[in-house]
């Protein structure tokens, strides 16, 4: 479950994450009664088996039985975990549209919620990173790590200049070309790519100096938000 909203007293409307059918908005009538048939209300980050009814016509599709198999409860319990799933259910909601499958993508988010449940605070940010990287690049918007982004040569592996607008690394011959390069020391060009092809299960354990990983979490933001054409609620929480 991605985002939910109060409907009445008693229900929800939930935004879920279904491995057949993409990202659904459905109503969970009487979600929120203690005897319910969903056991309760339902939260953010559970996983389970869920029926849905699809009413093309009605304009929201209904939940009628979802059974919680993983509630990732240590997401709940740290707020930085939290955030940075919420941050990542932010950019996923927001570049999609319903009702398209993206199986890969519900795979990712499953792996990628267990893993920020269970790695040490310290590896959050770096975690967080990969997750989104590869986030953007499931939903086909990865940034341009090893090409110029804004004309598709080579690069020579001295590049320093990222553009959130074009997206990612600029060779010498496009710097010009933006309006705004972001200056980064090697150090960030490096991590991004490494962020960027690691396992998750390793990710966190990638070490970021603190003026790298602030350098990593702005271009990551301003990325996001440039595709979006919104600011992102969480990224101030990051």
């Amino acid at each position: 479950m991605l985002r939910k909203y109060d409907y009445s007293e008693t229900s929800q409307i939930l935004r879920l994450l279904t491995r057949e059918s993409g990202v659904v908005a459905a109503l969970a009538k009487g979600s929120k009664k203690e005897k319910s048939g969903f056991g309760g209300a339902l939260d953010l980050f559970y996983l389970g088996p869920a029926v849905v009814v699809f009413r093309p016509r009605a304009g929201l599709h209904l939940l009628t039985a979802f059974t919680v198999k993983e509630s990732f409860g240590a997401l709940r319990k740290s707020l930085r975990r939290y955030y940075v799933a919420c941050h990542l259910a932010e950019i996923l909601t927001g570049l999609t549209r319903e009702e398209e499958p993206i199986a890969p993508v519900f795979a990712l988010l499953t792996e990628g919620l267990a893993e920020i449940a269970a790695v040490p605070e310290e590896g959050l940010a770096s975690l967080g990173a990969a997750l989104e990287l590869r986030l953007l690049g499931e939903l086909g918007f990865a940034p341009a790590l090893d090409v110029c982004a804004a004309c598709g040569a080579e690069l020579s592996g001295r590049e320093r200049h990222l553009s959130v607008a074009f997206g990612g690394l600029l060779g010498a011959e496009c710097r010009d070309r933006e309006a705004q390069p972001v200056p980064v020391t090697p150090g960030v060009v490096e991590a991004l790519r490494t962020l960027a092809r690691a396992p998750l299960r390793s990710a966190s354990r990638v070490r970021l100096r603190p003026a790298d990983a602030r350098a990593i979490r702005a271009f990551l933001t301003g990325f996001a938000e440039w595709r979006l054409e919104r600011k992102l609620r969480t990224a101030r929480f990051l």
